[in-house]
């Protein structure tokens, strides 16, 4: 169901409608999950960072094997479109960033790590203070209190107030699969009101039986039969709100590039306002004073969340109120269009595309900021080439796409 429902076609995110005018260029989207399996080819090229590992607090993200879900979580958000492999993420030139902890409490809570909330509250703060993260998407929860923290609490409200240089960062939580047996809201996406929490529909509209609900539910997206990525080169069909929650990071990531100069709770309000009121036979929609942005129901929110309605009232927005950032994902003539493999040992094959360039060139460079960028030359006749990065150190690096002195476009990518 995922992107399009093709059994149900009024009910999806209508994704492929608002490519045509955003795919959440310049937008990074942090993944607070346990670890993304890098080499993924639907996924490297848009990792944005080496990202931090939560669990023992430093710098670089860890993948652990046997724990696929962070790169299932990713591959919705922003797997790449038209590379010719396996699927499409909602924001598909969108960067993330990867923060990792295992999220393993053991099988009993009472003998959880102490320092588990406070874990996690340090990876968000490193989203939005280190990596400058424009979305921070957590598809994870507690239903027992061992997650329950202050610091936890600080560190997410801090996203949402200071992130994005004081605009606030948008903070996305799924709203747990406890839903089964009434209405159920999951910490900590129930705690603070700012925070955009997200439960999932079937195929035809209707609540999924385990997704959580309740007063504190915003919104709601494609929560079975989510095609996403999965270690080592797979893919697999998904259920659930974890896979929920991405959908929405995603449009929100449509979004900011379409307009970045909203606030986090500007971005918040679109979504809401633009979801779709579905099965209005099963489900009514109304008037809360609780809840400014529209109609509202207690299994659905304000409805199933609409990419392109949403892309389009924040364009609209920009056109009203224009801002120095400007319209952030204009129409590229020329494009970076496919470099393979991804990861590289040696050599790298670059395809590209050249419209009206009367220079054209690659650079390479290596996003530990150490400050180096080589200059590879191109053929304004050719559409590929091929760069030897045999003497270049183990790493993630940027290449970038320079057209008559102007980066058009860029990819990254990870050299074992």
């Amino acid at each position: 169901m995922g992107l399009k429902n093709t059994s149900n076609p009024a009910i999806d995110i209508n994704a492929c409608e608002a490519w045509r005018i955003s795919q959440g260029k310049n937008i990074s989207v942090a993944v607070v999950d346990n670890g993304i399996y890098f080499p993924h080819l639907d996924l490297s090229p848009n990792i944005g960072s080496a990202g931090y590992d939560a669990k023992s607090g430093t710098a670089g993200s860890v993948y652990i094997v046997g724990r696929p879900h962070g790169t299932r979580v990713a591959g919705i958000i922003s797997a790449v479109r038209n590379n010719n492999k396996q699927i499409v993420g909602v924001a598909p030139k969108s960067k993330i960033i990867p923060i990792s902890h295992d999220l393993n409490n053991g099988t009993i809570p009472q003998i959880v790590s102490d320092t588990f909330s406070a874990e996690l509250a340090s990876g968000i703060s490193w989203a939005w203070e280190i990596e400058n993260a424009d979305i921070i998407n957590c598809s994870w929860y507690s239903n027992a209190g061992w997650l329950d923290s202050e610091l936890l609490e600080e560190a997410i409200m801090n996203a949402i107030e200071n992130g994005r240089d004081g605009k606030g960062s948008l903070v996305v939580f799924a709203a747990g699969n406890f839903g089964n047996n009434g209405p159920s809201m999951i910490y900590p996406g129930n705690f603070d009101n700012r925070i955009l929490t997200v439960g999932g529909v079937t195929q035809t509209g209707s609540r999924w039986f385990k997704s959580g609900y309740g007063d504190k539910l915003d919104v709601v997206a494609s929560g079975v039969g989510i095609w996403t990525t999965s270690p080592e080169q797979n893919i697999i069909e998904e259920e659930g709100t974890s896979f929920a929650a991405p959908h929405v990071s995603g449009i929100a990531a449509l979004i900011l590039s379409v307009n970045p100069c909203l606030s986090g709770q500007q971005v918040r309000d679109i979504i809401e306002q633009t979801s779709q009121k579905i099965r209005t036979d099963v489900y009514t929609y109304l008037t809360n004073p609780s809840r400014p942005n529209g109609s509202w129901n207690n299994q659905m929110g304000y409805g199933l969340a609409d990419a392109h309605a949403a892309v389009q009232m924040a364009r609209n927005m920009l056109v009203q109120n224009p801002c120095e950032q400007g319209f952030q994902e204009p129409l590229q003539r020329s494009t970076l269009e496919i470099i393979a493999p991804n990861p590289v040992i040696s050599f790298v094959n670059v395809h590209y595309n050249l419209v009206q360039a009367n220079s054209a060139s690659l650079a390479i460079a290596s996003q530990t900021g150490n400050g180096s960028v080589n200059t590879f030359h191109l053929d304004l006749h050719t559409k590929e080439t091929t760069i030897n990065l045999s003497n270049y150190l183990p790493g993630i690096y940027t290449i970038a796409l320079v057209v008559n002195g102007n980066v058009v476009d860029s990819k990254t990518l990870i050299k074992q």
